[in-house]
């Protein structure tokens, strides 16, 4: 099947949240495809926020009582779930609340939309990240998954949460996306951290790094959101389970030629020296996934290069203060 643009839905969609890093991108995305976007997030909204969202709910999505209080599923024919605990590193300082939290969202959502008997349909955010590494490349939606994290272990729940209100009358499709970035990504992600590092040290200056031999899938974030986009207002789904990604692996070493040449105009201006600290025991050489089933189902398939989503993060970066 492939979608068209006449064979999407429209009405009201709900962006839990909003007001974290993919949640502006997805509103501007919503708001060009002419729907009207509820955002929720965890704190106020923020300026940007404003000029794309018909609606800001500030909601402790953790929170069943907050949630029947301040959501109203009357109009809304569409969630895309974004809220949610996102450290696969720090889950691991804390397994119980990242599991519970991460649950406890989703149900209090599906629960809340029952108590009001509708069934909008739920684009549910997993992660790239549930999938065994220790397998043959590239990683399909066939591909084994593993428990290698809390935050594994709290996406692999919220996924069996959609299989359970999939029986309920809910139509619930997930997404595993593979590491995507752009401009308002926080530190703690490879792009963000050489990239801070680069401005940092200056033309010549030296990076402290770890293994920067491993290689990783990265797609801009407009190019995930769209696809979120088009599962939200499709008018029917073929599968309940899609990978967004790139289809290919670029090193962290060919990453920091990227940002260096867009920084300063030459690949080899900055120096690297190895710090045991960063190194990551066990860390896969390569992992890349496979999206062929989102461009066989939507003719879906991202189409900016990372050069350019490396030379859009540094123009973002060098405005802010480091």
């Amino acid at each position: 099947m492939r979608y068209t643009a006449c064979m999407e839905k429209r009405g009201k969609i709900l962006v839990t949240g909003a007001n974290g890093f993919v949640g502006p991108y997805l509103a501007r995305e919503l708001k060009k495809r002419d729907v009207d976007v509820v955002g929720l997030g965890y704190g106020d909204s923020t300026p940007e926020l404003r000029e794309t969202v018909a609606e800001y709910i500030a909601c402790d999505l953790t929170d069943e009582t907050s949630v029947k209080e301040k959501i109203d599923f009357s109009e809304i024919t569409a969630v895309i779930h974004l809220a949610g605990l996102s450290s696969q590193g720090q889950s691991f300082g804390k397994p119980h609340h990242t599991i519970s939290a991460n649950a406890a969202m989703a149900i209090n959502l599906f629960e809340r939309a029952l108590e009001q008997e509708k069934k909008p349909r739920f684009v549910v955010v997993s992660t790239g990240a549930l999938y065994d590494s220790n397998q043959p490349m590239p990683l399909t939606e066939e591909s084994k998954i593993a428990f290698n994290s809390p935050y594994a272990i709290s996406k692999h729940v919220l996924e069996n949460l959609c299989d359970y209100y999939r029986t309920r009358g809910f139509e619930t499709v997930v997404v595993r996306p593979f590491n995507h970035t752009g401009p308002g990504q926080g530190p703690g992600f490879l792009i963000p951290d050489l990239a801070r590092q680069v401005l940092e040290v200056g033309k010549g200056g030296t990076l402290k790094v770890g293994n920067l031999g491993t290689r990783r899938d990265y797609s801009d974030a407009w190019d995930i959101v769209k696809a979120y986009a088009i599962l939200a207002t499709a008018e029917n789904l073929p599968h309940t389970l899609y990978n967004l990604c790139s289809s290919k692996s670029r090193s962290g070493e060919e990453i920091l030629e990227l940002i260096a040449k867009a920084v300063f105009g030459s690949e080899d201006a900055v120096s690297t020296e190895i710090d045991q600290s960063r190194i990551r025991p066990n860390d896969p050489p390569e992992i890349f996934g496979n999206a062929t089933r989102m461009k066989e189902d939507f003719d879906w398939q991202p189409t900016i290069p990372l050069e350019q989503t490396i030379t859009d993060y540094i123009s973002w970066l060098s405005t802010r203060t480091l």
